[in-house]
């Protein structure tokens, strides 16, 4: 018990030296950095395979995330973000649970400038956890209900000629062909190699994780989790407890950093 304590005040102390590192970073450099890790994170197989994409949506400081949000929707994945359920209290970290928009317009602001989907979009949107979707893929040429994407004007890039997912890849079994493919882009002020990470402390993702983990909503539905970060600050070693679930892929200005997670 001691041991945990010490590491989380620890954590807390890394926490406000890496947002002061972080606000510190002249705009034009943060910018340059930003724009090299999407465009890495863009060109991966993490990102080209993927069927649905969760990913928090970036304010501020925050290594951009509008950009792949918009880029994905036009490629005709599947997009989701976080929607805050409960906030963290007694120990336990905060509840939230991932809705799926088809736009920017479909978030509004909250406190403290988040941005989330709005409220009536989260009642009645499908959301990411539910069974209904069956871990389908997206729809198939033919199908007989075409998946839609988004307007350029909409979403200020150019969608191209056709969604990127519409069809299963060559040589795909048929286990793979049904198989929901995710990746959930997690928040962080630090990460080391063994992607034990720096969050905002609120223990949002390391509890969703962690449940989707024991209980993912569909036997078919695989996600793989991936941060992105400037190099800076990919460091030696996090502190790390019981309840910290590491991260599978870090993104960086230089590349990818697969961990042992």
């Amino acid at each position: 018990m001691e041991d945990n304590r010490t590491k989380t005040e620890d954590k807390a102390k890394l926490r406000a030296k890496y947002k002061r590192l972080r606000n510190a970073i002249p705009k034009e450099v943060a910018m340059a950095s930003d724009k090299a890790i999407t465009a890495n994170f863009l060109a991966s197989e993490i990102y080209t395979k993927a069927d649905e994409i969760f990913t928090f949506v970036s304010i501020g400081d925050e290594i951009d995330t509008l950009s792949i949000i918009e880029k994905a929707l036009c490629d005709g994945k599947k997009v989701f973000v976080p929607f805050t359920i409960s906030k963290p209290s007694k120990g336990e970290g905060g509840k939230m649970k991932a809705v799926r928009i088809c736009g920017l317009e479909d978030l509004e602001e909250k406190d403290f400038g988040l941005r989330e989907p709005r409220e009536d979009l989260a009642k009645r949107n499908e959301e990411m956890d539910s069974p209904v979707r069956a871990g389908a893929r997206p729809a198939q040429v033919g199908s007989g209900h075409a998946m839609t994407r988004p307007k350029a004007e909409m979403t200020g890039v150019d969608c191209g000629s056709e969604p990127a997912m519409t069809r299963p890849e060559a040589g795909m079994t048929g286990v793979e062909a049904a198989m929901t493919r995710v990746v959930i882009i997690v928040p962080s002020l630090a990460v080391d190699k063994e992607g034990y990470r720096i969050g905002y402390g609120g223990g949002y993702y390391d509890r969703y994780l962690k449940e989707h983990q024991e209980n993912p909503p569909v036997p078919q539905w695989n996600f793989k989790t991936v941060t992105l970060q400037r190099k800076a600050f990919v460091v030696p070693t996090i502190p790390h407890e019981p309840h910290d679930q590491p991260i599978n892929y870090i993104i960086t200005e230089e590349g990818t950093i697969q961990t042992k997670a």
